[in-house]
């Protein structure tokens, strides 16, 4: 069994890890690849522009609207609304599976963590905005994000220390 000291360092330990995540990140999102079918009157849109657009809207009051979606505010309040179960999960996890926390392991599991729910949340109807009835017609339904799944199937991750 376990005594206070052991435990104190272990519990050190952990906060002196958890420190050092400060100073590096992990993030998810997308890159400035041109994306195979979007453009604004003829000039092509990166997988990031486009997310930009469906996240805070352009275009109103034109035929080719995008409503803000949200996406993110959308899924990290869903992640934060979970009350952090699965982080939690991910961080013990990755301490038992390795006998300590392997910092850059823990910062890629934790951003495929985020890209998972964003993937999850795209094309989700209850979720999002829906389309306008032009759009769901044009598409032959109601799933906001995903016309043929190239920007729910761009989403990248990436760790800087």
């Amino acid at each position: 069994m376990a005594s206070m000291k052991d435990l104190d360092r272990k519990l050190s330990y952990l906060s002196t890890v958890l420190k050092s995540l400060e100073s590096s990140s992990a993030g998810t999102g997308w890159d400035n690849k041109i994306h195979p079918d979007a453009s604004v009157e003829g000039n092509p849109l990166s997988f990031a522009a486009l997310a930009y657009l469906h996240e805070y809207g352009a275009l109103r009051g034109t035929s080719k609207e995008v409503p803000a979606r949200k996406l993110f505010f959308t899924t990290l309040r869903e992640i934060e609304t979970n009350k952090s179960k699965e982080i939690k999960r991910i961080i013990l996890t990755n301490l038992f599976k390795y006998g300590k926390i392997q910092q850059s392991k823990l910062q890629h599991e934790l951003a495929d963590y985020v890209k998972l729910k964003l993937e999850t949340t795209m094309g989700d109807a209850t979720k999002l905005l829906p389309n306008s009835d032009l759009v769901a017609g044009n598409k032959g339904g109601n799933r906001p994000l995903v016309d043929r799944g190239s920007l729910r199937d761009n989403i990248i991750t990436k760790v800087e220390r």
